[in-house]
């Protein structure tokens, strides 16, 4: 799998930017532009699907205070947590204040986003979606051309499509909910 200098090079490469022996280390303009952009862009991309790849399950101890009103419990998320998805039991639960709410639990079972830093995890497709996102958040900075965003634009929704359906093919299918109307058909 590709490691995070080979990710970068890529992206310098859609940038028109020579390659890097180490995105971390090399002082190029670009070079520093897309390693600082490399944490935010991960973690959003990362946040703005539920990627298979990027999902844990954890079972959490309430902490030792409770919130002062309107819960009664609270947990402290796990280190690399970006974004709850669920709990189970279909518990009422609230995210508020980088803790986790909930009413009628001493355990919390959840599943979430995490931050996944290991490049080596990554699949092909989310590869492809972190190289063309990061091309794009640079490009004003390394490039200022604006004609190359817009190219870069399009082809991020031609790859979102691919990595978005590749993602949901390894889910069970979901059967549509029933409405009202088709539900007194049945």
């Amino acid at each position: 799998m590709a490691g995070k200098t080979e990710i970068a090079n890529r992206t310098l490469i859609k940038l028109g930017q020579p390659r890097v022996s180490n995105i971390e280390t090399d002082t190029s303009p670009a070079a520093i532009t897309v390693n600082n952009l490399w944490s935010t862009v991960r973690d959003s991309l990362l946040q703005s699907y539920p990627w298979n790849f990027a999902i844990k399950r954890v079972a959490l101890a309430p902490e030792g205070t409770n919130p002062i009103y309107g819960w009664d419990r609270q947990f402290l998320p796990p280190v690399d947590f970006l974004q709850l998805l669920d709990v189970k039991d279909d518990i009422e639960y609230l995210v508020e204040g980088g803790r986790i709410l909930a009413n009628g639990v001493t355990e919390l079972y959840a599943r979430y986003i995490a931050r996944i830093e290991d490049t080596s995890l990554y699949p092909a497709l989310f590869n492809e979606m972190l190289i063309i996102t990061l091309a794009i958040e640079g490009c004003d900075r390394i490039t200022q051309d604006k004609n190359l965003k817009t190219t870069l634009l399009a082809e991020q929704k031609m790859i979102a499509q691919r990595a978005l359906g590749a993602d949901a093919i390894e889910n069970t299918p979901e059967d549509p909910p029933l409405d009202d109307w088709l539900r007194d058909r049945l």
